[in-house]
């Protein structure tokens, strides 16, 4: 689609879109020439549907083209109809006959200072191909130069073909109109499209590419992209997982280690359980003598209590 899109925006083709889109009336001033050319025409019914362009264009060209905006206008608009009539009419003399129809036409719009178009007669459809094929490569070689030299548009088999036949068609060409000056149609073509043959273009080509097996490359790739990504994306969420998990721990150790390296903190609980436990030892060691004392104590009591109670008795 991207090559037949580039085609498409080709200089020539841009120009006969023009001619075929054209709806603005340059004849209103004109509509006896125009009414009597039509009849003219009408004897040809095959292009009925489309004189009406013929006409219109022929029009435009008279009272707006100038300089090299006539010349070049006349020699698209030649292609344009040229391809139609060829298309149209089986017979090559009624090509010539709607040629010689239109030449009148112009020849007869607005004063000599209007642009007016001169076609060539007499050409047969093999001559007319040929011509527009050459034309149209010199008019879009360098769009076509640039594009393959520094844009790298991808080459299929359909612009290859055009390739193909628009050089070789334009080599043949170039040769026999180098060597051959006399004949008419090379002293026209040389006229439409100078500088192809003042000095011989250099040949275009492009290495046909496999559309098909490229997308599928393109596809494949994209969901290597894609396995990548959730891979990565996988491993992402593991090591979030575990980041997660070992960062607390991690954080509780250094901070004890801060607190235990660079602040009195843990010295003081040392400190304070010393303390406790010496305390506590204290404590034991009265216990145990004051239990000591008290054991000992309870014989003696007891004695005296004997001894105060049989002295009751007597």
């Amino acid at each position: 689609m991207m090559v037949e899109s580039f085609l498409e925006s080709l200089p020539s083709k841009i120009y006969y879109r023009r001619i075929s889109n054209l709806t603005d009336d340059y004849c209103a001033s004109e509509h006896d020439k125009v009414q009597t050319t039509e009849n003219q025409l009408n004897a040809y019914g095959a292009i009925k549907s489309v004189e009406d362009k013929l006409l219109r264009f022929l029009c435009y060209l008279s009272y707006s083209g100038t300089g090299n905006s006539c010349e070049e206008g006349c020699n698209y608009l030649y292609y344009w109809i040229g391809n139609i009539l060829f298309d149209k009419l089986k017979e090559e003399k009624s090509v010539t006959s709607v040629i010689n129809i239109l030449n009148n036409f112009s020849r007869k719009l607005g004063s000599s200072r209007n642009c007016r178009c001169k076609f060539p007669e007499g050409i047969s459809k093999e001559e007319f191909t040929k011509f527009k094929i050459v034309h149209d490569y010199c008019k879009d070689y360098e769009t076509i130069r640039n594009k393959i030299t520094y844009q790298n548009i991808m080459c299929d088999v359909k612009f290859s073909a055009y390739l193909v036949e628009a050089t070789s068609t334009y080599d043949n060409l170039y040769r026999e109109c180098i060597t051959t000056n006399s004949r008419e149609y090379c002293v026209e073509v040389k006229k439409q499209v100078p500088r192809c043959f003042q000095e011989k273009l250099s040949t275009l080509s492009c290495q046909v590419q496999d559309v098909s097996h490229q997308g599928l490359d393109k596809e494949n790739s994209a969901l290597s992209k894609q396995s990548g990504t959730m891979d990565e994306q996988s491993t992402f969420n593991l090591s979030q997982i575990f980041m997660l998990a070992t960062l607390p721990i991690a954080g509780i150790f250094f901070f004890s280690f801060i607190i235990y390296k660079f602040t009195p903190f843990v010295s003081r609980i040392r400190t304070y359980l010393v303390k406790k436990k010496l305390i506590r030892h204290n404590l034991n060691y009265t216990d145990r003598q004051e239990l000591t004392e008290y054991t000992s104590l309870q014989p003696k009591s007891n004695v005296e209590r004997r001894q105060i109670n049989i002295a009751y008795h007597s």
